[in-house]
C-alpha cells in the first residue's frame, strides 16, 4: 500500500531470504524474482542487459550471407530485431505491468556499492524506467499503430464491442508517429517474453520488494527513511520445534528418541552467550544426521555441525 520496500535484517539463518518466498506462497503471487548483490552490482544489471556485441556479430554474419540484387549494387538485408538482444533482469521484470504484484528479493543489499541503494530508491519512487536502446528505435519506426489496431480488433471480437469500435475509429485517424513501437524482449522468467511499448516500462501493481541485510554496514538515514525496516526475531524453543516439524514431519517429535535428541541438541545450540554464534540451519543439519544412527561418532558430528560461527576453523 505504501509502495515502499522492506529492509529485512537479522542474524544468519533467521529466515530473511525465506520471508520473500513465504510472502509469494501465501499470497499466490507466483515465482520470486531474485537478485543476489555483490560489490560490482549496478542498477542496470538488475534492470536489463543489452548484448550489443552479439547483435553486431549476427548483423555481419547476415550481410555476408545475403544474396546480391540484380544490379549488384546493394545488399538486401533485413534489420535484426533488437529485442532479441535485450534481457530484463529481476528488477526490470518486477516492474513490468501486471494485474498482481511480483515479489522481488534483493539479497544482501549491504554488500553493494555505496551508490546502489540510492539508485534503487529513485526507481522505487518513480515505479518506471526506460531502455534507451529501445526508445531510440521507437522514434525511428512507425509500426505501433498497426499493433494497436490489432489489439483493438480483439476487443471488438469480445464483449467490449462498442468500446473497441469507438477506439478503433479514433486510432484510424491518427498518424503512425503518434504511437510507440512495440518491442518483445526476454525476461528473468524462464521462457517468457514481454512486450514493451516504446522502450518504456511502468508498473501497474507495485512489486513487493524485500531487501535483506546481514548488518555488515549501516545505511544513511535518507535510505532507511524510505524503507520499512523489519528485524527477523531469533527463534525460541517453541519456534524451533515448529521449524523442525515443518522440515521432518508432524510426527517426528512424537517419537521419544527423536525428542530426546532434539532437546540435547537444543541445549548445545543455545549454550553460547551470543545468539549470532550459531544459525538455525546448523541445528537442522545436526538433527538430520544424529537421527540417522551415526553410532559412536555422534559427539564428533555434533561438534562439527554446531561449531560456532564466530570462531576460526
Amino acid at each position: 500500500y505504501l509502495r515502499r520496500p522492506l529492509l529485512v535484517t537479522g542474524n544468519p539463518g533467521s529466515g530473511k531470504t525465506s520471508l520473500a518466498y513465504a510472502i509469494a506462497y501465501e499470497l499466490g503471487l507466483g515465482s520470486v524474482l531474485s537478485w543476489a548483490i555483490n560489490s560490482r552490482s549496478t542498477l542496470q544489471d538488475g534492470l536489463y542487459r543489452y548484448d550489443a556485441i552479439a547483435r553486431l556479430q549476427d548483423t555481419n554474419f547476415a550481410k555476408n550471407n545475403t544474396l546480391q540484387d540484380e544490379s549488384n549494387d546493394n545488399l538486401k538485408t533485413e534489420e535484426l530485431d533488437i529485442g532479441e538482444y535485450i534481457n530484463l533482469g529481476a528488477v526490470g521484470t518486477a516492474f513490468l505491468p501486471s494485474l498482481l504484484p511480483r515479489v522481488l528479493l534483493i539479497d544482501e543489499i549491504d554488500k553493494s556499492d555505496i551508490n546502489l541503494p540510492n539508485d534503487l530508491l529513485n526507481l522505487f519512487e518513480e515505479g518506471k524506467f526506460t531502455i534507451p536502446e529501445l526508445v531510440r528505435r521507437s522514434n525511428n519506426q512507425g509500426s505501433g499503430k498497426q499493433v494497436m489496431i490489432f489489439a483493438l480488433a480483439l476487443l471488438i471480437q469480445s464483449r467490449l464491442y462498442r468500446l473497441g469500435s469507438l477506439l478503433l475509429q479514433n486510432y484510424h485517424n491518427q498518424k503512425d508517429s503518434d504511437y510507440p513501437t512495440f518491442f518483445t524482449v526476454y525476461t528473468a522468467d524462464e521462457d517468457i517474453k514481454a512486450t514493451i511499448p516504446g522502450g518504456k516500462v511502468s508498473c501497474y501493481a507495485f512489486p513487493i520488494i524485500i531487501m535483506t541485510s546481514n548488518g555488515e554496514r549501516d545505511f544513511p538515514p535518507a535510505f532507511k527513511r524510505r524503507c520499512i525496516r523489519v528485524r527477523m526475531p531469533d527463534p525460541n524453543e517453541k519456534a524451533l520445534k515448529e521449524i523442525v516439524t515443518a522440515h521432518f514431519g508432524d510426527d517426528f517429535l512424537d517419537k521419544q528418541e527423536n525428542k530426546d535428541k532434539f532437546e540435547d541438541l537444543h541445549k548445545t545450540f543455545k549454550s553460547s552467550s551470543q545468539s549470532t554464534d550459531r544459525a538455525t540451519d546448523q541445528l537442522l543439519n545436526a538433527i538430520y544426521v544424529v537421527t540417522q544412527q551415526v553410532g559412536d561418532d555422534e559427539k564428533s558430528v555434533k561438534d562439527l555441525l554446531l561449531k560456532r560461527l564466530n570462531i576460526a576453523d
